[in-house]
């Protein structure tokens, strides 16, 4: 923002607040979108960890039922059992 001029030439006292004004209000929402890219960033991640933790339960828990299959499977042909 800084190298071009405020004020055109000619403009009035009032035309010159509301340029201020228009800025001011430019620069606020500048601020508010940088905060929300941060924002947008940190939920990313935590989606990431998510993503990440939701694999690692599903892993475990594909190795459980396998487990619990091969313990069941390995009952039946010892007791000679159906099921």
């Amino acid at each position: 923002m800084g190298s071009r001029p405020k004020y055109k030439p000619g403009t009035t006292k009032g035309d010159n607040r509301k340029v201020q004004r228009v800025e001011k209000r430019l620069e606020r929402l500048e601020i508010d979108n940088q905060e929300l890219q941060g924002q947008v960033k940190h939920a990313y991640q935590q989606l990431n960890i998510i993503k990440i933790r939701n694999d690692y339960l599903e892993h475990k828990l594909q190795q459980y039922l396998e487990e619990e299959q091969s313990a069941v499977l390995g009952m039946r042909t010892r007791t000679g059992m159906k099921l």
